[in-house]
């Protein structure tokens, strides 16, 4: 289920570990070489990368 919220991840403050996408169990993490992002239409709002990330750099936001 789909819940109202959704992250955000700030490339600038990422640093491209990896954590986020290996704990994401929808798959919704997009890394690349210098860029990340969230894939919104896959993302269930579970907070996993928020938690995980040792940099705390994925943001909840409330979904529009």
């Amino acid at each position: 289920m789909k819940q109202n919220v959704r992250y955000r991840i700030s490339a600038a403050a990422c640093d491209f570990c990896g954590v986020c996408v290996a704990v994401c169990p929808a798959g919704a993490i997009e890394l690349k070489e210098s860029s990340v992002r969230v894939l919104d239409e896959l993302c269930v709002g579970c907070g996993d990368c928020a938690v995980m990330c040792p940099l705390g750099v994925p943001v909840r936001e409330e979904a529009e």
